[in-house]
């Protein structure tokens, strides 16, 4: 979880994010993006931290099917 914030923050990504997520105690929140991390990698629901709208973000996919950053 480390490497991945320190990759993120290696291409911009500020302290905090919006996450949409499956999991409703995480849906449409704004959170510091470690947090968001730490509730996001390895839980088993689709989630999309947007770190940079439109320009920098991690998903990680229900099912451990993948983890992606998307970048633009």
């Amino acid at each position: 979880m480390e490497s991945i914030e320190r990759l993120l923050k290696s291409k911009g990504a500020p302290d905090t994010c919006h996450v949409m997520s499956s999991n409703p105690d995480l849906d449409n929140r704004e959170m510091s993006l470690a947090e968001a991390l730490l509730e996001t990698v390895g839980m088993d629901a689709g989630t999309m931290i947007s770190c940079i709208p439109g320009k920098l973000a991690y998903v990680e996919l229900e099912g451990f099917d993948g983890r992606y950053i998307l970048e633009r």
